[in-house]
Parts: structure tokens; C-alpha cells; sequence
């Protein structure tokens, strides 16, 4: 992690008025005794690394959901999470590689693939994650860069998924429509800035407005995503992560992803 990265989220979490304002926000769901309802995303996971067990260790039994790629998992994973309970495995896509033509955005499931090699792929997913965590392995996809075809998306019932998680719409517990969908709306990446951990306050900031967008509009009992990329984390990173995390205290009812799919569409 370098040193200007750790600078910045150290910088960013200096303004307690973030923090003052979450504990507001937070009293205002207590007094209307409302749980806030959360879960939590981790992308990229392929093996075990300092900077996975740090953020482990900050969310502190927080029901984490890691989104692991199959076609890079190495076994140093599998014994890290069969002594991590709060931890589960869902699927990211199968290589985490760019299959987009001429400049476009990146994505692994671009339109211009064929289905059949989808498939294949999709699957051979689906055996590594279920022969290497077992009861651990949720059957849900979350695609890589958040891209995907959506008839790709539409077909993943056909093939076993029950579930697929994506950036949250605009108004975020809203759904783009795909079966079994649960979506996350804090990503704790400023990816314009190299993906450097967004900062404790600003963390802070975008959790007390998706609470107060919630009780506003008295939909407080959707769940609020939050997306990390433990990679991108640094020792300082972690620690304003847990700051946060003690701000909203047991006014949370942590939720894994098993527990938020959306049903199934009719068809």
C-alpha cells in the first residue's frame, strides 16, 4: 500500500462533522426503533493475503460476502475461509479477464460472446466453488466491472445461479428486474482516483444519506450494500472502516446474501 494512499484516507477522515451527523441520523432510527438493515460485499478474492485478513479482522463477524474469481482461486483461500465463519463465497464471474471489443468498456460478459462459451465458463465456476467451499458457496453471480449482457444475466437461472448482484440503481432498492437480485450502493472505491479507499468520513457521509434517503421515503427496512475491494485497503483504510462500523453499533442487523434475494420474476 503506498504512502500517499494511506496519507489520503488519514486526510479524509479528519472532519468529525461526518460522524456527528451519522450518530443524528442513527439516533433517529433508534427512536423510531428501526433496525438498520446492511450486508457487505468484498470483490477480487482469489487468495489469502494480508490485506483480506486485515479487513476480516475490521468487520469483526460482520456476515461478509466475498465474491471470489474460480478461475484464480488458490487453495490458501479455501483453508483461510474454512476458519472465517462470517465469511460465505459467491461467484466473480470465471477469470476476471476483458472480452469487450474496440475500446469499449470492460467487461468478461460482453455482448459479442457466445453463449455456449458463457456457459461453459459459468460452470466450471460453479464446480470449483462448490468442490472447494461446500456449504460456504452461494449460488449467486456478481459479473466483473458490474457489466454483463443481460441476456446473459436473464439466462443465469438456466444454469443454476439464484441470484446476481450489481451496482444499485439510482433510487437503490429499486431493481433492474433479474431474478433473485440484491445489489450494493456503497462502493468504498474512488475509482477516479486509482481506487484509493474513499475515506472514514466520507464512508460515514454516504451511509447516513442512504439512511435518511430510507426514512424519508419509509422504505427502511431495504438493506444498504456496501462494496470494498480488500486489495485497495490499507492498515488506516481498516481502521476508518471500523470507526464507522462502531458509530451505527447494534443499530445494525448485519443480513448475508441468502437472506436478501429478491424472488424469482415470473416468466
Amino acid at each position: 500500500m503506498s504512502e500517499e494512499r494511506t496519507r489520503t484516507a488519514i486526510d479524509d477522515a479528519a472532519p468529525e462533522s461526518a460522524f456527528e451527523e451519522l450518530d443524528q441520523e442513527t439516533w433517529r432510527w433508534r427512536k423510531a426503533g428501526d433496525a438498520i438493515h446492511l450486508w457487505w460485499r468484498d470483490d477480487d478474492a482469489s487468495s489469502h493475503n494480508v490485506e483480506l485478513e486485515r479487513l476480516t479482522h475490521a468487520l469483526s463477524g460482520v456476515p461478509m460476502t466475498l465474491a471470489v474469481v474460480p478461475g484464480l482461486l488458490e487453495e490458501n483461500l479455501v483453508r483461510f475461509l474454512a476458519r472465517t465463519p462470517n465469511a460465505n463465497v459467491v461467484q466473480h464471474g470465471w477469470m476476471h479477464k476483458d472480452h469487450s471489443l474496440d475500446g469499449a468498456a470492460p467487461s468478461e460478459y460482453p455482448p459479442s460472446r457466445d453463449w455456449s462459451l458463457v456457459t461453459d465458463e459459468l460452470r466450471r465456476g460453479q464446480a470449483v466453488l462448490k468442490s472447494s467451499f461446500a456449504e460456504r458457496y452461494h449460488p449467486a453471480f456478481v459479473p466483473p466491472w458490474h457489466r454483463c449482457a443481460p441476456h446473459f444475466l436473464r439466462a443465469l437461472p438456466d444454469i443454476g445461479f439464484r441470484g446476481v448482484s450489481l451496482a444499485a440503481p439510482l433510487m437503490p432498492w429499486l431493481r433492474y428486474g433479474y431474478c433473485g437480485e440484491v445489489n450494493v450502493e456503497i462502493d468504498l472505491c474512488d475509482w477516479p482516483r486509482r481506487g484509493d479507499f474513499i475515506g472514514a468520513a466520507e464512508f460515514a457521509r454516504r451511509l447516513t444519506r442512504s439512511l435518511g434517503l430510507r426514512r424519508q421515503w419509509r422504505e427502511t427496512d431495504q438493506p444498504i450494500g456496501i462494496l470494498s475491494h480488500h486489495a485497495m485497503m490499507g492498515d488506516e483504510d481498516c481502521l476508518g472502516v471500523a470507526r464507522v462500523l462502531r458509530q451505527i453499533g447494534d443499530a445494525a442487523r448485519w443480513r448475508a446474501i441468502n437472506e436478501l434475494e429478491s424472488a424469482p420474476l415470473p416468466s
